[in-house]
C-alpha cells in the first residue's frame, strides 16, 4: 500500500499529461481574406493582399487579445503569378505607422511567449505548450518556402507594438523585393 501512495503523484501527473489540452485555441486560417483587405501587385507578379487583425479577430482567431499584449496581428496572403517560384522571406515584410514609427517582427513563438508573459501563464504542461506553439506557427505566414508560380500563402505576420496597441490607425505594411517596395496602407 505504501508504494501504490508513494506512486499515487507520478501517476497522477502522468494521466493528467494525456489530457493537457492547448494553451489558446487558436483557429485554422481563415479560407478567404476579410473583406476590408488591401491589395497591391509587385513589379515581379507577386500580389499581396493584407489587413489588420482587430481586438475582435484576434480574440476569435488567437482565444486572446493581442493588441492589449502588445501585438499587431496582419493577416496576409501572397499570390505568385510569375512564371518562377518566389521565397517570401526575401520580400522583408515591414510595418510601421503613419508617423514612421517601425515595428519589430515577430516570430509566431516569440508572439506566443508575449501573450503568454502577458497573461500570466507560468505554470503550464509541456504538451499544452507544444501544442499551442505548433498551432501558432501553422496559422503564420510561411515565409521560409517558396511559393509555385499560380500558387499563393496565408496566413499571419506577427509585429511587436511599443505598448498595448489598440486604436492604432494608419499602419502600413512594406514589402521590398530587389529595390522596388510596394507599399499597402492597412487600415
Amino acid at each position: 500500500m505504501r508504494t501504490v501512495n508513494r506512486l499515487r503523484p507520478a501517476i497522477m501527473l502522468l494521466v493528467c499529461a494525456g489530457c493537457a489540452g492547448p494553451l489558446y485555441n487558436v483557429a485554422p486560417v481563415p479560407g478567404h481574406m476579410p473583406s476590408e483587405n488591401t491589395a497591391a501587385e509587385m513589379p515581379n507578379g507577386i500580389t499581396v493582399e493584407a489587413c489588420v487583425v482587430s481586438e475582435i479577430q484576434s480574440q476569435d482567431q488567437f482565444d486572446a487579445n493581442l493588441s492589449l499584449a502588445g501585438l499587431i496581428a496582419v493577416e496576409a496572403r501572397l499570390i505568385n503569378k510569375s512564371n518562377q517560384p518566389v521565397t517570401p522571406a526575401k520580400l522583408k515584410p515591414e510595418l510601421r505607422s503613419s508617423t514612421g514609427a517601425r515595428y519589430k517582427t515577430l516570430s509566431a513563438s516569440a508572439a506566443l511567449k508575449r501573450i503568454m508573459e502577458f497573461y500570466g501563464n507560468t505554470i503550464y504542461f509541456t504538451e499544452s505548450y507544444r501544442r499551442t506553439r505548433t498551432a501558432f506557427e501553422a496559422v503564420a505566414l510561411q515565409l521560409d518556402k517558396p511559393i509555385d508560380p499560380g500558387a499563393d500563402t496565408h496566413g499571419f505576420l506577427f509585429f511587436k507594438a511599443k505598448s498595448p496597441s489598440s486604436g492604432l490607425a494608419g499602419l502600413i505594411l512594406t514589402l521590398n523585393q530587389g529595390g522596388s517596395p510596394i507599399t499597402l496602407k492597412l487600415n
